[in-house]
């Protein structure tokens, strides 16, 4: 909801198939606090500092930049946090310069057996969790799961560290507990696992047992990190572009950063300004199309 142009309140599409209207911190409060400045113009750095700058200057300098970087010289990187679309229009143009660094920041979850749905939770009469603290990241799974513990389902919390769903575990034991907590798992009528990114591939291995009987709920890092697979953009992150000379960073309202290390020139094309644009030559405005991950 907004009024004079200003955004008043941010509310959930309650017949959602997907979440059932719910909204995650980040995606139902932060925008009315976003007190970053907006990008509304092309700058230039000039003399070390960076400066106005009509298009025409600032993409002219762009295009002069990314003819002269060939092969590993040049690399790109896109946020997750936009469009398929935007997201398969940014592969075929730096795939087109002959750009071998190409990557989206964000990461797959270790998925295996058929993958489940949110509404699995809501049956669910067990739950393993591995891999994520809900209340921190993916919220709207955590508001699922709390859920469905409140309805009289088993919350398995394999953590080797402090985690915030740990007041709601039935069960919270390190990564060396696993083997038991499949054990459980395999005993209930309704088991569903939840994997967070980044888990060893030994964990697949110790989950196996579950394959055929458990709902697999995979969370990703990264927004839209399924859909830079679907547009053939491998995932990678802010480090992938190591080595290069010039960088190619499309960040919309993210707030990717990157190393200048041994970097001659940066293109940053973002909502905001922030670090990553205190370090680039050239800064070209986004506009606000990203997508906000529940």
């Amino acid at each position: 909801m907004s009024r004079a142009n200003h955004l008043l309140r941010i509310e959930g599409d309650w017949d959602a198939e997907v979440n059932g209207g719910l909204l995650c911190v980040v995606g139902r409060f932060e925008p009315l606090y976003d007190d970053r400045q907006r990008l509304t113009q092309p700058l230039v750095r000039r003399n070390g500092t960076l400066q106005p700058a009509s298009w025409d200057e600032a993409l002219d300098l762009v295009a002069e930049h990314l003819r002269g970087a060939i092969n590993d010289n040049l690399a790109a990187l896109i946020t997750t946090r936009t469009t398929n679309e935007t997201m398969t229009q940014f592969r075929k143009l730096f795939r087109a310069l002959g750009v071998k660094k190409l990557a989206a920041v964000g990461r797959l979850p270790l998925m295996m057996g058929e993958e489940g749905k949110l509404a699995d939770l809501n049956e669910a009469d067990f739950i393993l969790l591995l891999g994520a603290d809900l209340t921190k990241d993916h919220q709207v799974v955590g508001a699922f799961v709390r859920r469905a513990v409140d309805r009289g389902a088993r919350l398995a919390l394999v953590a080797d560290e402090d985690n915030g769903l740990a007041p709601y575990a039935a069960w919270h034991v390190g990564f060396d507990g696993l083997g038991e907590m499949v054990r459980i798992g395999g005993q209930a009528s309704r088991p569903v696992v939840v994997c967070g990114a980044g888990l060893p591939e030994k964990v697949k291995a110790a989950l196996a047992p579950l394959t055929g009987k458990a709902a697999f709920i995979g969370l990703a890092q990264g927004a839209n990190s399924r859909g830079a697979v679907a547009a053939g953009l491998p995932l990678g992150e802010e480090k992938d572009t190591n080595g290069a000379k010039v960088i190619y960073v499309l960040a919309e309202d993210d707030t990717l950063d990157i190393s200048r290390d041994g970097t001659e020139f940066v293109v940053a094309q973002a909502s905001y300004k922030g670090p990553l644009t205190e370090r680039a030559d050239v800064v070209l405005p986004a506009p606000i199309l990203s997508l906000i991950h529940i």
